[in-house]
């Protein structure tokens, strides 16, 4: 769920519906918004967020992909994105460029990472940057941080890929990609970065520490288990 000042934002989808509804904070229901058959082999799994006066609601499957923003108020749809995407299970993330103006960063396999202003939805930038073979699918969610973007996609037990680039300034178009993960990549996993480090916990349970800015590796060590919760950082 997503919340703000005023509501609580829960979304889920089954093959015959996708259901975004806004409830007060005493449990009233304020509105409900179905977006229509959710299509795919592995359930759903993606997370709305609030942008100001917004809900962005990612809407990537096996069917009609799409991203939407509802207003916050009533649920009426604000904009619309059309999308050619299989399955994505990635929450977006925002950014404030250095026009003022709010990003909403998506990150899936066919596109690579887009942003979107998050008032109209029209297309800030985009940059593929996953490979078109084999077949990958993105669920740990991008990350902003240190004036780059973290994204991740892959296929467990096969390959997976962190991929980091700068984030555009003004009016530019592309980025330039950084440097990548293409071993101790997590999949399910978001990366974490604190205090200038990224850490990448990986589903099989291998952690790797690198700076953040240039992607050398400090240490790498196997902790075991099986992961598909997000790691924090606290104190």
């Amino acid at each position: 769920p997503a919340v703000d000042r005023d509501r609580l934002y829960i979304v889920w989808a089954t093959p015959e519906q996708f259901i975004v509804q806004a409830l007060d904070h005493d449990g009233r229901r304020l509105w409900r918004v179905d977006l229509g058959p959710y299509k795919t082999g592995h359930g759903f799994g993606a997370s709305p967020i609030v942008v100001d006066d917004l809900l962005i609601v990612p809407n990537e499957q096996e069917g009609q992909s799409s991203l939407v923003a509802l207003r916050t108020e009533d649920g009426q749809v604000q904009w619309k994105v059309e999308r050619q995407t299989k399955t994505t299970y990635t929450t977006p993330c925002t950014h404030v460029g250095s026009d003022g103006r709010t990003e909403v960063i998506f990150t899936n396999f066919e596109h690579g990472i887009t942003a979107l202003d998050a008032k109209t939805g029209e297309q800030r930038w985009e940059k593929a940057v996953f490979p078109p073979e084999p077949l990958d699918t993105a669920i740990g969610s991008p990350v902003v941080a240190n004036g780059l973007v973290l994204a991740t996609s892959g296929w467990l037990g096969r390959v997976t890929h962190t991929v980091v680039v700068e984030l555009p300034e003004g009016t530019q178009k592309d980025s330039r990609e950084v440097y990548r993960f293409d071993r101790g990549a997590p999949l399910s996993t978001t990366p974490l970065v604190a205090n200038g480090l990224v850490f990448l916990w990986a589903d099989e349970g291998i952690v790797t520490c690198a700076d953040v800015q240039t992607g050398k590796t400090a240490w790498q060590r196997r902790v075991g288990g099986t992961y598909y919760g997000s790691p924090i950082f606290a104190d």
